[in-house]
């Protein structure tokens, strides 16, 4: 299993593995319960990726304190080192993601140099209006066939990905607004 995690380690993060360490680096995500109640992840998404950089020492949990006994989680020396040496290769992948990752990628950079995560949203949202424009000329081409019945269910398919792409680039375009105010404050 460690071999598993070298081999990573050498790759880069994956996009949560990012916003996971960066985020308890910050320290404002001190708990698997900061997760959900900051940040509105479920305990299955964010659970594996604790415990993968945990299995790399990239954080630790410090023993249960206080009342809620919350275990408390703490970015190491190695952890520091590989962020600060790794994280924007991570960006490379995420461009042309979901709007999920694109967001949790711009916040983690945001926390280490907004300049970078205004640069890579602004990317990020000109790679998913290319997407959205090649989608909507896909429907716009499209024509459901009377002898093939399915057709009509693929251009359905494709008429409701390329509607769906296109409220994410408005949804980006927002967030992009709203992460300029952030950096203005």
């Amino acid at each position: 299993m460690k071999n598993q995690f070298k081999s990573r380690e050498l790759a880069g993060f994956a996009p949560m593995e990012l916003f996971a360490l960066a985020l308890v680096a910050t320290g404002r995500v001190t708990s698997l319960y900061d997760f959900k109640r900051r940040l509105m992840l479920s305990q299955g998404a964010i659970q594996p990726t604790l415990k993968r950089l945990e299995g790399l020492g990239y954080i630790a949990k410090k023993s249960p304190t206080g009342a809620l006994q919350r275990k408390e989680l703490t970015v190491t020396a190695l952890g520091k080192k590989i962020l600060l040496r790794k994280w924007t290769w991570s960006l490379t992948r995420a461009v042309a993601a979901d709007a999920d990752t694109i967001l949790r990628v711009v916040w983690a950079a945001a926390q280490l140099d907004t300049d970078v995560a205004k640069s890579f949203l602004a990317a990020a949202i000109e790679e998913k209006t290319r997407q959205t424009k090649q989608m909507m000329d896909e429907v716009q081409g499209f024509r459901p066939s009377n002898d093939d019945p399915d057709s009509t269910y693929r251009w359905m398919r494709l008429e409701s990905e390329a509607e769906r792409a296109s409220a994410e680039c408005r949804s980006l375009g927002a967030a992009e607004r709203a992460l300029e105010s952030w950096i203005a404050q």
